[in-house]
């Protein structure tokens, strides 16, 4: 696990199979956040290994800062 408990590696697979761009996954892992349109799809392509409190953590932390 990585920054913010999601492992970006395979958000970054996942993403760009499923039309996401190098550099939009890379922006997303800079700002530690990952789109909602993008979510369902990279918690139903990893049956579960990228999980809903995932993406609850990051926001989280998004507001706190």
């Amino acid at each position: 696990m990585e920054k913010g408990g999601i492992n970006w590696e395979l958000v970054r697979a996942i993403g760009v199979t499923q039309g996401a761009t190098r550099h939009a996954v890379s922006k997303w892992k800079q700002r530690n956040m990952v789109p909602h349109k993008w979510r369902s799809h990279l918690v139903r392509a990893t049956g579960g290994r990228i999980r809903w409190d995932h993406f609850e953590d990051m926001d989280r932390a998004r507001k706190a800062s």
